[in-house]
């Protein structure tokens, strides 16, 4: 059975119970150099997030990617790793939490 496609709305969520201003959460979202996940990106970035781009080969348009974040509010760091290396995605975690602390929402 085949579905059919719907728009769907993404809705960035925001711990009341979080301690930090709102809009300052960290967010990582894997292949966000385009796509998806540039789209996931930017939402997150319009509401203020810190946002982890990564990219697996593509680090040009991940720049241009965390560019736009940065444009519409966000506060983007750019990653190239691969992701089917646990040390990888071990290393952009670590990063992102030495850099701005929990990291609240991973997309994969």
């Amino acid at each position: 059975m085949i579905m059919p496609r719907t728009a769907m709305a993404l809705t960035v969520p925001h711990s009341p119970d979080d301690q930090r201003p709102p809009g300052r959460s960290t967010v990582l979202v894997t292949g966000s150099s385009r796509g998806i996940g540039r789209a996931i990106a930017l939402e997150f970035g319009r509401a203020g997030w810190r946002v982890g781009v990564h990219c697996g080969t593509n680090r040009f348009e991940a720049d241009q990617t965390a560019a736009q974040v940065a444009a519409t509010g966000g506060h983007p760091a750019v990653y190239q790793a691969d992701v089917r290396q646990r040390s990888a995605v071990r290393a952009m975690i670590d990063d992102l939490r030495t850099r701005w602390g929990r990291v609240e929402v991973l997309v994969c």
